[in-house]
């Protein structure tokens, strides 16, 4: 695990769980991580802030933060601290790690809800309409953000 990684372990909900077994069943992806991954950067996309809540009692679904992130350890960390910043969020483990549950359970819910993701196919299409919208909703804050933050989120807490 990287020192700045917002988490050790990648750690499912029951709802979550359910929701991974529809993708992976509608789409053929294989690996639950994948999917997370998508469901993270399809929460990422959306402009409002992910809401608050329990996401409820965690299933046995699991997976290291190195399992996750692959070899994208550091950028899977740089967009969430850059969204952690956007949304004017501290980038501490404890923040980033909150919101990194958030938005990939968020991104599950939507991903299962998106009646494009009956198919891999539709899974794809959806990730180009993503990648297609207009630079008003964007993510892209790297004219306003120090190059000192990029990909270095600050660690208040120890690991």
């Amino acid at each position: 695990m990287s020192e700045l990684s917002p988490v050790e372990t990648v750690r499912i909900s029951k709802r979550g769980k359910i929701q991974l077994i529809t993708l992976k069943r509608r789409t053929g992806l294989k690996n639950w991580n994948v999917i997370c991954r998508w469901a993270l950067c399809a929460s990422l996309a959306e402009p409002s802030p992910p809401i608050r809540q329990d996401s409820g009692d965690y299933s046995n679904v699991e997976m290291s933060w190195h399992t996750f992130a692959s070899q994208h350890d550091d950028l899977y960390t740089a967009l969430l601290a850059a969204r952690c910043i956007l949304d004017g969020l501290g980038t501490d483990r404890a923040t980033m790690a909150e919101q990194f549950q958030l938005h990939v359970h968020r991104g599950l819910a939507y991903l299962v809800g998106n009646h494009g993701t009956r198919s891999l196919a539709g899974l794809a299409s959806l990730v180009k309409s993503y990648a297609s919208q207009d630079s008003s909703q964007d993510l892209s804050i790297a004219d306003e953000m120090p190059l000192s933050q990029m990909g270095t989120p600050s660690r208040t807490e120890s690991t």
